[in-house]
């Protein structure tokens, strides 16, 4: 490569992840680099070069055609965290999501999220428990709200009341955060109100259940099966970080000002409650009910006939099939062998394919299919939604601490003539 330049500290990509990135051949990468389009470092010691991996997005962008248009925002931010692959991959820190919705407990993802050594996650996985006078909080917080409140209403209650009774909540420490994020995230989920008939069984002090357990018993009426805790776990390993989503890049930009991490959580979690986000999931469940009781091809052919795009299909990045929807289907038939819900799920997917093959089902039809065959409350999609990205959310706030005030983007003004005047009105007297 023709301009290469030394590097002590730099982490790149190699020219053939660049080249899988961007869909060319690696011959093409060394053009792009003679020609100035990329730059490559040579690795001190060794033979090798690597590539920037902005630079690569950069330029995958601009050939999408995504970026510069007016009406639109594609912003590139270098991080550590997430690799998303278009075509169907997905990876927390270089550890596959799909392995680790199999293998680990949400908090072991969100610890490694969060930068924490190796050594300490499974021990760390205890920092997970809410202490009693931050869950008394915002358990009187969650109080006030009405029945009609979702647990997404009651979350951002709960956690406005959290930040206010903690002291050190302006720390930006790796550690301190992470530390704070994980007694977060327990108190959030024990200060929703029990939904199921009998009581979650009680912890012992210094080792509590899992988080999907405590979950499960704010938003299922019965009793769950160590694989229906399988299932809600996954899905929670699996939403838990998705690169810069709308949500994590509201969360992102608020740590930019060094807001403190609850308000980082905050501003994520007030943006992901969009009906175009973190709440398609309780979408796919009316499609999918509907479909159990009415039949698959009335339910499928009225969603046709209504022009309106089918919930829980196609995605904005992924290409050809979202990693996340085969791996929480798999667990939810597992869990819920014999719910119609679940054979509905299988059906419409096949109905849908019929009509458009080049589309696939993603993460909201199959977070669908988890809150129909338990039959959650309403909002749960969002709480689920919620509840795992608040790992996301946290990881990307720490990692932004270490810059300051970044994010200035520009308008493209559309609105009348400068000078051509304002309204009539006067002041009074």
């Amino acid at each position: 490569m023709d301009n290469d330049r030394p590097a002590t500290s730099f982490t790149g990509i190699s020219a053939s992840e660049a080249a899988r990135r961007l869909g060319v051949q690696k011959e093409t990468i060394y053009s792009y680099v003679s020609r100035g389009m990329l730059s490559s470092r040579r690795v001190e010691g060794k033979r090798q070069t690597r590539l920037d991996p902005v630079e690569v997005a950069r330029l995958s962008a601009r050939q999408r055609g995504g970026a510069g248009k007016a009406g639109s925002l594609e912003l590139v931010v270098d991080s550590g965290l997430t690799l998303l692959d278009p075509n169907g991959g997905l990876w927390y820190r270089g550890w596959e999501a799909v392995e680790a919705s199999r293998s680990a407990w949400f908090e072991h993802v969100a610890l490694w999220l969060w930068g924490r050594h190796p050594a300490d996650i499974e021990e760390g996985r205890y920092l997970f428990e809410a202490p009693a006078d931050l869950l008394e909080q915002a358990t009187r917080a969650v109080a006030l709200t009405s029945p009609r409140a979702t647990p997404l209403d009651r979350y951002l209650l709960a956690l406005a009341s959290v930040a206010e009774a903690d002291p050190y909540r302006h720390g930006r420490d790796r550690y301190g955060v992470s530390n704070r994020g994980a007694r977060m995230i327990a108190v959030l989920v024990e200060s929703l109100p029990v939904t199921t008939n009998s009581a979650p069984p009680r912890p012992v002090r210094g080792q509590p259940r899992p988080l999907a357990e405590r979950l499960w018993y704010r938003l299922a009426p019965r009793r769950p099966s160590p694989d229906q805790i399988r299932a809600l776990n996954a899905a929670l390993v699996l939403l838990a970080d998705h690169e810069l989503a709308t949500s994590t890049l509201a969360a992102r930009i608020a740590a930019s000002t060094w807001a403190d991490i609850y308000r980082v959580v905050m501003a994520g979690m007030s943006t992901l409650g969009g009906p175009l986000h973190g709440s398609v999931g309780d979408r796919t469940v009316g499609l999918l009910r509907e479909a159990a009781g009415a039949g698959v091809g009335k339910t499928v052919g009225e969603q046709l006939r209504s022009g309106e795009r089918i919930p829980g299909f196609g995605h904005l990045v992924y290409r050809e099939r979202d990693p996340r929807a085969g791996a929480l289907l798999e667990e939810v038939r597992r869990a819920w062998p014999d719910s119609e819900i679940v054979t509905a799920a299988d059906s419409v997917v096949a109905a849908v394919l019929e009509e458009h093959p080049t589309t696939f089902p993603n993460v909201d039809l199959a977070i669908g299919a988890l809150i129909g065959a338990a039959d959650m409350i309403e909002g749960s999609a969002e709480a689920i939604f919620a509840t795992a990205r608040m790992a996301g959310f946290i990881a990307h706030g720490i990692e932004e601490y270490s810059h300051r005030l970044r994010f200035r983007t520009r308008a493209a003004y559309t609105g009348p003539e400068p000078g051509s005047g304002g309204p009539d009105v006067t002041m009074p007297g």
